[in-house]
This record gives C-alpha cells, sequence and structure tokens, in this order.
C-alpha cells in the first residue's frame, strides 16, 4: 500500500504525491533484474575487453546443404567466419557455389570467377546486414526518367553478378531458418536461447548495484557449429515469399502506443505489460510498472492536476536507478552481439511510463533495431568518446580505456565491426526524384548510403545529410509537389505543421501521391538507420500514426488530432456543433441554415462528405461535424498514412518505435529546432589550431552566432552540418570546433571568407576585425555556400 499525502501549501497536487510515492517504492524492487554478463563479472575496463576481443576472433562453422539441397556435388566446407558476419553475407558465399538453375558449380567453375571473387570467399568479413563486400568503385549519377530509373554513368560494383541471381539460399540451424539480417553469433545464441535461459537461470555472483547472472557465450568459439542451407530456384523463392507475405499479412502485430493521441488513461494497460517480458520480474515491481503507467496518461489527461502536463521521456517519470541498469545491460558486447539481453531490458524500456530516459531509450533502439554492425559501431563510439554519458560514468577507469581497447585489438582505428558504404552520386537541380530512385533501388540493403553532388568534389556525411535535407524539404516547398501532399490553405501555401491533404476515400488515390508518401517513409526510416536527419516538419498525429496505425483512428479522437493539425478550423466545428445543440441554434448569432453551407469540405468542393448534395441544416450539423473531422484526420488520410508506413518498413520496423513518444520520435527524425544561448556556445563550441577560449576571434563569432534570428541559424547549421536541426542532444551533441584561418598571400583576414568541413562541423574562420565584419561574411558564406567544392 502507498501512503500519498493530500495536496499541501506549496501546491504540490495530489498526483505529483502518487507520482513520487510509485518512485520510491519502485528503488526498493530495483536488485530483483539481474543484470547479465556473458562472462565472470571482475567490473571496469576488463569486463568490456573481454567481450571484445571475443569479437575480434573467427568463428568455427560447418556449411552443408539439407533437404533437396543434398545431391552429388553440393558444396560442404569448413570456413572460419567473423562473428559479425551477416547471415545474408554467408548465404551469399554459399549462392556464389551454385548454377542459375540451382545445380553446383564445379571447382573449374568456381575458379573462373576470378582474383576478386577469391578474395571475396577467402574469410567472410563482419559487412553487418549487406551482400556486396567490395565498393572500389563509385556509382554513376541517379538521373530518374519517369518513376524509378535511373542511369548510370559509371561501372557501379553494387550489384551481384548475374550468375545464381535467379536463385535464393535459405540458412538453417536445428531445422530452425534464420533471419538473414542477423549476425553469425546471434543466429547461433538465438538457436539455444531456451537451453540457456534455463541453465543460467538459477542467478549469479552479487555486487553493490544489482544481481549479475552469468551467461556464458565461450562455447560460440569453442564449438564448430553446423549451418544446414537449402537452395530455392525463382519460382520457389516466389511462392515462399507469397505465403511469407500472407502469413505476416494474419499475424501482424500492432504497437501500443499509450502516449500518443489515441490514448486514454485506462485504455491499454492490459496491453502496456507483456507477460513474457515481465516473467523474471515479481507481481509487485509489474503492478508498480502499471500503476505508474496508469499515473502517466492520466497526468497527460488533465486528470490529477489542475493543467494538462505533456510528460516527456527525460522528465520526472524517469526512474534513475532503472536508466543506470538498463545502461549498464547495454554495456555488454557479446550479449549486444548475440541478441542475449534478459527481456527485462526489453519491458522497461517499452513501457508506456517512459521510466528509462531518452538518451538509454535511442542507445537500445540503436542496439536491437539496426542490425548487429550498427548495435556493435555504437557501442563503441560509446565506449570510447570522452563525452558525459550514463553508460560511461559507470565505469570506473576511463583513462586506461583507450589503451586497454588498443591492446585487445578493438581500438577505434581497428573497429569490431565495418559497415558497407555505398556511395552515390545525385544531381542538386533534380535532387528529390535522384534520392527517390536511389532509396528505391537500395531498400534491400542495410549498407550506410553516401551521397555526393555531380559536379562537386565533397563526399561523406555533409553532402549526404545535406541531400537528406534538399530531398526531405522539396516534399514540401517545391510548388509541383506540395500542393499534392499536405494540406494549404485558402492561398494555396502548405500549411505547418506538416498533415496530408483529405482526398476523398470513394476515389482511387493518385498514383503519383501514394508513390511520394511511400518515399517519404523510405526516407525517414533510412535517416534513422544512418542517423541522418530531415527537415519535414510533421504534425503530431501523422507521427503518431507512423508508429501507431490505431492513432487518431476513433472518431472520439478525431477532434484532438484536428486540434493540433489545423487549429482555427478545430475550433470552427466545436462551435458549430456546440450551436446545432443550443437552443436556439445561432453561430455567431446567426441561424445554422443561414450559412449556406453543403456537406463538401470547405474550400474543397472535391472532397464530398455526403453522397447527397445537401445543405448544412441545425438537424444535420452534429453529422456534418463528424464527417468533416472524419475526413480531414481520419479515413480521408488513412491510405496515404499506410503509404507512409509501408515505406518505412522497408528499412525498419515500425514495431520498434513503440520505446519512443510522438515528440521524442520527430526529435530522432527531425533533430532539434536551432536554440542557443550566449552560455550554450561558451560550453559547447571548441576553439583549436590558432584559437583559444578567449581568442579575441572566436569570442566575436560567439557573439554572432548568439544574436542570430531563427533563420539565420537554420542556415548557420545547414552550412557547418547540412542539416537545418540540430541532432538528438542539441547543440553539445554537434560537436562545432572551431579554427583560426589563414588569409591568401596579399589579402587580409577582411578580404576572407570562412568555410567548413561538415564531415566534422568544423568552421575555419579569419581573424575578423569586428563583429559587423564577421557577421557580414558568415552571412554571405550561408548564403552562397551552397556547393561542395575543395577550397
Amino acid at each position: 500500500l502507498l501512503s500519498v499525502r493530500p495536496a499541501d501549501a506549496a501546491g504540490d497536487s495530489v498526483g505529483s504525491s502518487l507520482l513520487r510515492c510509485v518512485q520510491l517504492a519502485l528503488l526498493k524492487h530495483a536488485d530483483v533484474l539481474c543484470v547479465r554478463t556473458s562472462h565472470d563479472a571482475s567490473g571496469g575496463v576488463k569486463q568490456l575487453l573481454s567481450g571484445a576481443a571475443l569479437l575480434s576472433r573467427p568463428v568455427r562453422v560447418m556449411l552443408q546443404p539439407t533437404g533437396d539441397s543434398v545431391v552429388d556435388g553440393a558444396f560442404r566446407a569448413r570456413v572460419m567466419v567473423e562473428p559479425l558476419a551477416s547471415v545474408h553475407a554467408i548465404a551469399e558465399f554459399v549462392r556464389a557455389r551454385f548454377n542459375a538453375d540451382g545445380t553446383p558449380r564445379t571447382a573449374e567453375q568456381v575458379a573462373s570467377t576470378g582474383a576478386r571473387e577469391q578474395q571475396r570467399h577467402h574469410r567472410l568479413q563482419s559487412r553487418s546486414d549487406v551482400l556486396d563486400f567490395c565498393v572500389d568503385s563509385e556509382p554513376g549519377c541517379f538521373e530518374p526518367t519517369g518513376d524509378t530509373a535511373d542511369n548510370n554513368d559509371n561501372d557501379s560494383d553494387e550489384t551481384a553478378p548475374d550468375d545464381g541471381a535467379s536463385i535464393a539460399v535459405t540458412m538453417l540451424t536445428n531445422g530452425r531458418e534464420l533471419d538473414p539480417n542477423d549476425s553469425l553469433v546471434r543466429a547461433i545464441v538465438g538457436s539455444r536461447t531456451q537451453a540457456q535461459d534455463a541453465a543460467v537461470g538459477g542467478g549469479g555472483a552479487n555486487d553493490a548495484d544489482a544481481n549479475v547472472q552469468v551467461t556464458p557465450l565461450g562455447p560460440v568459439w569453442s564449438d564448430s557449429h553446423v549451418l544446414s542451407y537449402v537452395v530455392r530456384t525463382s519460382a520457389a523463392t516466389a511462392t515462399a515469399a507469397v505465403g511469407a507475405a500472407a502469413d505476416d499479412a494474419g499475424t501482424a502485430a500492432v504497437p501500443v502506443a499509450l502516449d500518443s493521441a489515441s490514448a486514454t488513461p485506462f485504455a491499454l494497460l492490459n496491453e502496456a505489460i507483456a507477460p513474457r517480458l515481465w516473467a523474471e520480474a515479481p507481481h509487485e515491481l509489474v503492478a508498480l510498472v502499471r500503476l505508474l503507467t496508469l499515473v502517466r496518461a492520466t497526468f497527460e489527461h488533465g486528470e490529477l492536476c489542475n493543467e494538462r502536463r505533456v510528460c516527456h521521456g527525460a522528465g520526472e517519470f524517469v526512474n534513475a536507478r532503472f536508466d543506470a541498469i538498463v545502461a549498464r545491460q547495454l554495456d555488454e558486447p557479446l550479449l549486444l552481439a548475440a541478441g542475449a539481453l534478459p527481456p527485462w531490458c526489453e519491458a522497461l524500456v517499452t513501457a508506456p511510463a517512459r521510466i528509462v530516459s531518452l538518451a538509454t531509450r535511442w542507445l537500445y533502439f540503436r542496439a536491437t533495431s539496426l542490425g548487429a554492425g550498427r548495435a556493435m559501431l555504437a557501442y563503441e563510439e560509446r565506449a570510447a568518446t570522452t563525452s558525459a554519458s550514463r553508460a560511461e560514468r559507470a565505469l570506473s577507469d576511463r583513462s586506461s580505456l583507450s589503451a586497454a581497447f588498443a591492446s585487445a585489438g578493438a581500438s577505434r582505428d581497428t573497429p569490431m565491426a565495418r559497415l558497407e558504404r555505398t556511395k552515390l552520386c545525385v544531381r542538386r537541380d533534380n535532387v528529390l526524384a535522384c534520392v527517390e530512385a536511389a532509396l528505391i533501388k537500395h531498400s534491400g540493403t542495410r549498407a550506410v548510403l553516401e551521397f555526393r553532388f555531380r559536379g562537386e568534389e565533397g563526399t561523406g556525411q555533409g553532402p549526404t545529410q545535406e541531400a537528406f535535407s534538399l530531398a526531405s524539404r522539396a516534399l514540401w516547398q517545391d510548388g509541383a509537389v506540395a500542393p499534392l501532399l499536405w494540406r494549404c490553405d485558402s492561398s494555396g501555401a502548405v500549411q505547418l505543421p506538416l498533415f496530408p491533404r483529405a482526398y476523398a476515400t470513394g476515389d482511387a488515390l493518385p498514383t503519383r501521391v501514394e508513390r511520394l508518401f511511400e518515399f517519404a517513409g523510405r526516407l525517414l526510416a533510412r535517416a534513422l538507420l544512418d542517423d541522418r536527419r530531415v527537415d519535414l516538419p510533421l504534425a503530431a498525429p501523422l507521427v503518431a500514426k507512423l508508429r501507431d496505425a490505431r492513432a487518431c483512428s476513433a472518431p472520439s479522437q478525431h477532434a484532438m488530432a484536428l486540434r493540433a493539425v489545423d487549429p482555427s478550423f478545430a475550433l470552427w466545428l466545436e462551435r458549430l456543433d456546440a450551436a446545432s445543440r443550443a437552443s436556439p441554434p445561432l453561430l455567431d448569432g446567426a441561424p445554422i441554415d443561414a450559412l449556406e453551407l453543403d456537406f463538401a469540405l470547405p474550400g474543397r468542393d472535391a472532397v464530398p462528405l455526403s453522397d447527397e448534395d445537401v445543405a448544412v441544416t441545425a438537424d444535420n450539423a452534429a453529422e456534418y461535424v463528424r464527417l468533416a473531422r472524419d475526413a480531414l484526420v481520419g479515413a480521408g488520410v488513412a491510405r496515404q498514412c499506410a503509404a507512409l508506413r509501408r515505406g518505412f518498413r522497408t528499412a525498419i520496423d515500425d514495431g520498434d518505435l513503440r520505446l519512443f513518444g510522438d515528440d521524442e520520435l520527430l526529435e530522432l527524425l527531425c533533430g532539434r529546432d536551432a536554440v542557443w544561448p550566449l552560455d550554450t556556445l561558451r560550453a559547447c563550441v571548441r576553439a583549436e589550431h590558432g584559437y583559444t577560449a578567449d581568442s579575441v576571434p572566436f569570442v566575436r563569432l560567439l557573439r554572432v552566432l548568439a544574436s542570430f534570428e531563427r533563420d539565420e541559424r537554420r542556415a548557420f547549421l545547414s552550412f557547418v552540418t547540412g542539416s537545418p536541426m540540430l541532432p538528438i542532444g542539441g547543440f553539445a551533441q554537434l560537436g562545432l570546433t572551431v579554427v583560426e584561418k589563414e588569409p591568401s598571400q596579399g589579402t587580409t583576414a577582411d578580404d576572407t571568407l570562412p568555410s567548413v568541413n561538415t564531415c566534422y562541423s568544423l568552421l575555419k574562420l579569419p581573424a575578423y576585425s569586428s563583429d559587423g565584419v564577421c557577421r557580414q561574411k558568415l552571412l554571405y558564406a550561408m548564403e552562397h555556400g551552397r556547393s561542395f567544392t575543395f577550397n
């Protein structure tokens, strides 16, 4: 039982007192969660290194056919495979040993593939979820003709050889089909998960923070593992794909979203606590999490306080103890690579009460939803960086971390995982169509996509980020595209925040509209996958629909959603609805019949609300309001939202988005709006190579930046990073460094423009003589520095 004080004189509400009591009660149960480790608990840097060192050692694998693939001459071999190599890469290794008709190749045929193929097959590299191992030459420029065609003007190494292209190889272990996106170590551990859980269910050594449960993964390297394969021709592959699609359609799970517009205080409490995830937790802990979920939902609906409160993940509902426990669990590299995190870890990060911080949930998302390669890269970044984070503060000896990693063969120069990078060339004057064609062509790969602009020398993160920004901005600023996709005002200007334009449900949705919304989904997913930012100011209800197909779908939720999309029209509909129920039914002193409205959206006669041509009267005004809301945020935009989700699912499972709230997901996709007071700039901007924190030109720059208006701040960020928005974590995460730029011979600093290296957020600033000159030169460079050329 919880003892809750009544509201006190300081204004502490009953809800706040209840929240505090629940948080304190949760702390008493933190020690019941067993933190898993893959080795004996020794603490400190050594605990990290045993996993890092193992992940650099290959695994012994026996490849053999099974089922109908057992024929004379079928490929069998013992190979050494890097633990982070993907199942897909291993399948491609096997596929190269078969002809297009499914018959085994002879040794002579395999040898004829050339030196490059021999090198590719000598040792499977950890290329994290991608097929192509070599990116020595760069693909040509994407110049679409029509919808998705592209014209490559250079030779490309992206596409696999035609030999064997009509067959597919499925990998199995212990009769279980393996996910092509899984790493080898994750596939091996997954095949014995149940037995492993039973073996370690008794617990382990204790420490001061939490119980530790040892999950030994040594047998992954000490044993030899059998991977079976089945070779299917194109016809069999197509049949299997159709069957899988039908199964997915029948069993697809809908994510829970208590904090979206579809939430009610009591609606989804039973769904919010998944029994399989809380199997290791006592009943009292489950009950407290359910109670905290209820408190949060009622807070958001204003039922426990005088005013409605929007509760974010980093706010008062975060429990610091549970947050630290999850962060500690994410410091186990072997468990991350093997996908062997305990079920309570997922339960805590997905709890609708948001008791784990956004930063930790973002780490968990990168560790579990983006593939093994990205999970390990995220781990290495977290372990090697010196910036403050919860995971790093748990390390007792941060100073020796770099040296220790180097000795273990896991330094930043020798990463545990290497992501494939596919380089693509796009045209700046047709960036929307070029990026669309690129994403369609590469929708099946998890390689990092990097863009460069045709005729410009710059490559890497900066040009890629700008390509994402320009393509996303074109979706709502291109006059030929935007009116087809988004709500517009009476003048034809797109309304912000962005929400889909309504189309009549009885008519077919225009093909171009459906395709562009699907592209928008692809772009959002690829941005999340590759850690880019897009310039799409989406409305909260649209983000909610991306997270949860059921969001804003009930008529009772339409009014709230419409207030977020179009406040003025939502208010007018509410007034009309209230007037129709009044006696007499008057709106602004006039009868409703005098408004001369018909059953169609105002200004949009092409979107009728009824099959009959009838006028709006006091008797049918309530029905008009219901149909108008449904057309604007319900059925009238359902197909557009479905296309958006369909495009998103080509790269990321939208069910994984249940970790985040609507506002949090919008921040992850689009970044934060640029706001930086002078104190923030002093704390976050570094001065190097000619400047110090006290240098006059450096201090002058900070004053100029602090004086920028919103549009100027967005332009500066675009100039420095390629995106007009700050990354998650704000300006501190940007890592802006300012160095001195020497003027050319015969010129002065005041005659020299600043330049940037966008890949490293590096600003090269001449020593200007005054604030005015500094501001003028910066604005000129921001306005005209629209291309990536060597300076």
